[in-house]
């Protein structure tokens, strides 16, 4: 996906790298597949879940680390439009 986004969308060379290499990656996020359902029930995002919907054990872990997965999105993005520093 990277290479045919450099080259069809920026209009680069198609080069084969790692996402971690990557400048244009913003990130990459786990599934956190168990989480979606819970999530869709409470009708909250994975990374607010608590406890009362149903979010205990390795779900409250994995909703900790949702949390930190899409604040350093969120940072990033803002970074990129010079929102912060």
């Amino acid at each position: 996906m990277p290479a045919t986004y450099r080259s069809s969308i920026l209009g680069e060379p198609a080069v084969e790298m790692t996402t971690k290499d990557d400048p244009y990656c913003l990130a990459t996020i786990k599934h956190y597949r168990s989480l979606i359902p819970m999530a869709h029930e409470a009708r909250k995002p994975i990374f607010s879940l608590n406890a009362a919907d149903g979010a205990i054990g390795a779900h409250a872990a994995a909703v900790g680390s949702a949390y930190e997965d899409f604040g350093m999105l969120s940072q990033k993005i803002q970074r990129g439009m010079g929102l912060i520093a």
